[in-house]
Formats: structure tokens, sequence, C-alpha cells
């Protein structure tokens, strides 16, 4: 059973007023939205209708929208993956292809795993370019000229004019008996000279 209660004519006018000015709201979608979510931040188990309805509607879309974005991104990062993947299969493509023809231009073994040490340590890509540096680091020895230390200095014997018996030898190219017992008498000579002064 409803109870009256008596108020004067001011409070009456003030709850009257703030009666109209919420039923006001209510009659706008936005703002009874927001009237809404006040009344959800003071009481979150309250039902609000048009939240509730949206809710209900917005859920499922932002679930949907969710999945198509997670979808998108993968398959994104699945076509990253493949390019990567080109890019990296290339890469040592081209690699291998350098690497065999230093082989087919004569490179030895040994040589080419310091140009594959070099790429990784230098971050070189192309083999050509490693091999260019490996060689203006470790240029190639100069051939050894007749007559250089080492050689076996034939000529040098032979442009010896004090030799007249080698000379001879040469002229009649070892076809002259005596001129050849001639010379290995006198090696045996010095040679035997040389093991008596070592006794």
């Amino acid at each position: 059973m409803a109870r009256n209660v008596e108020i004067d004519e001011a409070e009456f006018a003030r709850l009257s007023k703030l009666n109209n000015f919420a039923h006001g709201m209510l009659q706008n979608p936005e703002a009874a939205k927001l009237l809404e979510r006040a009344a959800k931040l003071v009481d979150p188990n309250i039902r609000t209708p048009r939240l509730d309805q949206e809710s209900a509607i917005q859920t499922p879309m932002q679930k949907l929208q969710d999945d198509m974005a997670a979808m998108r991104k993968q398959m994104e990062d699945e076509r990253a993956a493949a390019t990567q993947s080109q890019t990296l299969n290339a890469l040592s493509a081209q690699r291998e292809e350098g690497l065999r023809r230093l082989r087919q231009t004569g490179w030895l073994d040994e040589s080419i795993k310091a140009v594959e040490q070099l790429m990784t340590d230098k971050g070189i890509l192309d083999v050509e370019i490693a091999a260019a540096y490996y060689e203006k680091q470790h240029p190639p020895q100069a051939p050894m000229m007749p007559g250089s230390s080492g050689g076996w200095g034939f000529m040098e014997a032979v442009q010896d004019d004090s030799d007249a018996d080698l000379k001879k030898l040469i002229e009649t190219k070892g076809e002259q008996d005596s001129v050849v017992n001639h010379i290995a008498h006198k090696a045996l000579t010095e040679f035997r000279q040389q093991s008596s002064g070592r006794r």
C-alpha cells in the first residue's frame, strides 16, 4: 500500500524538474546511452536496455572483426615468410654459383674456404666481391724468373767464359767424347781432393 509523503512545493518542483530532465534524456538515443553508461558506473549490475542490446549486437561483430584481423595478420606473416624464404634461396643459389665459378677458374679449396669465411666475417653477399677483396689482401706471388734465387742457374753457367770446357760441350751438343771425359775427370779430381781434405 502506497504511503503519502508530504513535501513542500520547492522540493516537489525540484523533483519534477529532475524527472522531466531524465525523461527528456531518455527520449534522445545518444543521451539515453550516456545516461545508462553513467548508471553502469554507479551500479555495474543494473539493467540498461539500450547498452545491453547494443552489446548483444556488437560482441559477436567485434569477435568477427578480431578474427578477421588475426587472419589478415597471419596471411601477411606467411607472405612475408615466403618472400624471405625466396630471397634466402636466391642468395644461396647465387652464392653456390659464385663458388662454382671460382672452382672452374682454378681456385684451390683452401682459398675458396677463405673467401667463404671472409663473406661470413664481413657480411659480404656477393662471391665475386669477396674473391676480389681476398685477392687484394693476398696477391699471388710473382713467378720466378731464370737466374733469380732458387733457380738452377744454367744460363749463368753458360755465360761464364772462364769455363771453356762447358762452353765447348754446349757448342758440340755433348757429342765430343774428349770434352765429356775431360769434364768428368776434372769433377772426379775435385771430388777426391775435397774428400781427402775432410779426413
